[in-house]
């Protein structure tokens, strides 16, 4: 720059007009007199000096604003361009609410355009449950200049809820006051730590349901206790559980709305989606029901689900007992392959469970045919027309298995020789009944 100030132009124009004068030649005000003196003669000069200086600083002046405002454009376009890409939200609001100017960023977080976005208030994109969180941070803006971080939700225009962080503070623009804010869509962190929280609850609540099912090794109390805690673990609303029986899967009960109700469906193999457990012995999930090839729309409609996870019952063997299917997650959630995992966890169970149930039906079985033949022989028993009796030869057995220990191979020999041990073993039945 040629002057680095107005003063300094003002200054340096100022030496060069007096500079001017005392250039002036002695002719123009003779060799005796003073510059002084001969100013009149020196003014047309002296203008022109003055009109060319000045149009010198207003050139020099014009040039020097045409920088600044070049410099100024270029910043506002290089904060616009900030402005515009950055990833965050920032928007700019009244204390009505009203906003000012916001980013392609906030908008996004809205689905919205700018040009629809700057038609809302900032209370149309807030939850009514979030007014008395807002007037705290408000106050704070009021008291401290700035407010935040904090955590909130905006309402998208599809209606659902989207979690943000937000900060901002105070500033004035224009003789007025604004609320200039970021905003950070922090779906992705809420949705980490709800699926954790899921999870860490799921786990817990699996460990409870296997003490469950294994309270009372009765198949309908484990298929019961198995399909409530699938509801539990899932954030189901109903579902129901088969057995497989020659080929077919057989429901008898369907629990819905905190209870159970009788109902009768069989699946043959392939038929629908436990029909496709059958053949497949694999989890099977349907987050749309209504559209699903495997789903027969008969018993969707009867039943009323939007979405099912069927889970099939499966021994140490690999050999398949049945299968639990639950429908109809909270929200309308999709089930997810965490779903799927803690589902086999509680089937694996489940499928311990019925086994040993079965262990304890066959040797109840087994104890009660033993009752039933002891009953028949007691009966006849007692009932024979020809004497019976029952003896006890434990003691001559165990006589018997002290000569065998005594290298004695001949017992007939022996007793043929020792007539008196013949004798003993005699003594030593005892007759019982």
């Amino acid at each position: 720059m040629l002057f680095q100030s107005v003063p300094e132009m003002q200054r340096r124009l100022s030496a060069g007009v007096a500079a001017g004068l005392l250039c002036l030649p002695e002719s123009t005000y003779g060799a005796s007199a003073s510059p002084l003196d001969t100013l009149p003669r020196a003014a047309p000069f002296i203008l022109l000096v003055i009109i060319t200086a000045a149009m010198i600083a207003l050139w020099l002046g014009y040039r020097q604003l045409q920088r600044m405002k070049t410099s100024l454009a270029n910043t506002e376009a290089y904060n616009r361009m900030l402005f515009n890409q950055s990833a965050i939200g920032l928007a700019l609001c009244r204390f009505d609410g009203s906003l000012v100017d916001v980013n392609p960023a906030f908008a996004a977080i809205l689905g919205r355009t700018i040009e629809e976005t700057l038609q809302l208030k900032y209370w149309d994109i807030t939850p009514e449950d979030y007014a008395e969180q807002e007037q705290i941070q408000l106050q704070w803006l009021q008291t401290t200049g700035h407010y935040g971080p904090y955590e909130k939700e905006y309402i998208h225009r599809d209606g659902h809820r989207v979690p943000v962080r937000l900060s901002g503070q105070k500033i004035e623009r224009d003789g007025q006051q604004f609320i200039w804010s970021s905003v950070e869509d922090i779906s992705d962190k809420v949705r980490r730590e709800t699926a954790l929280r899921r999870r860490s609850r799921q786990l817990e609540i699996l460990s409870q349901a296997t003490q469950r099912i294994n309270q009372r090794l009765e198949i309908p109390t484990i298929m019961h206790t198995l399909v409530e805690a699938a509801i539990e673990i899932t954030g189901a609303s109903d579902g129901t559980a088969g057995l497989l029986c020659d080929d077919q899967m057989i429901f008898t009960e369907y629990y819905t709305n905190g209870h159970w109700v009788p109902m009768d469906f069989v699946f043959p193999a392939g038929y629908g989606v436990p029909g496709w457990v059958i053949e497949n012995r694999q989890p099977y999930l349907s987050n749309d029901a209504a559209n699903d090839p495997h789903v027969i729309p008969e018993i969707r409609e009867k039943l009323g689900f939007y979405n099912l996870a069927d889970t099939p019952i499966l021994n140490r063997s690999g050999e398949l007992l049945g299968c639990f299917e639950i429908h109809n997650t909270q929200d309308r959630r999709p089930f997810d392959e965490q779903d799927i995992l803690v589902l086999k966890g509680l089937s694996a169970s489940a499928a311990i469970a019925m086994e040993n149930a079965r262990i304890l039906e066959e040797r109840d079985r087994v104890e009660q045919e033993l009752r039933q033949s002891e009953s028949k022989f007691r009966s006849l028993f007692e009932d024979s027309p020809v004497a019976l009796w029952e003896e006890d030869f434990s003691a001559v057995k165990a006589f018997l298995d002290e000569l065998k220990n005594q290298e004695i191979s001949d017992p007939r020999a022996y007793f043929l020789q020792h007539p008196e041990a013949l004798k003993k073993c005699a003594s030593m039945i005892r007759v019982l009944d």
